[in-house]
């Protein structure tokens, strides 16, 4: 509890510092899927032009998996 003053500085008001609750939430948080990581799962990491290089089938569901794992994640954290 503090306590503000009046234009005057003659009488005291009490007031709360309580933090104020809102309906809404944010949450800022990333992903990152490293080299390792990719490689370690079977994902052939190329860099070239964009569009150059193409998943294979079973790459493309390595990466899926993957990015469903970190999403989990992500929502597990945010819940907690």
């Amino acid at each position: 509890m503090g306590l503000w003053r009046n234009s005057c500085g003659i009488q005291q008001t009490p007031y709360d510092r309580a933090q104020v609750q809102f309906p809404w939430r944010r949450a800022v948080d990333g992903l990152y899927l490293d080299y390792d990581r990719l490689f370690g799962a079977g994902i052939d990491v190329r860099e070239g032009a964009r569009g150059k290089h193409r998943l294979a089938q079973n790459e493309k569901v390595q990466l899926l998996n993957l990015l469903d794992e970190q999403m989990e994640s992500l929502k597990l954290g945010f819940l907690d």
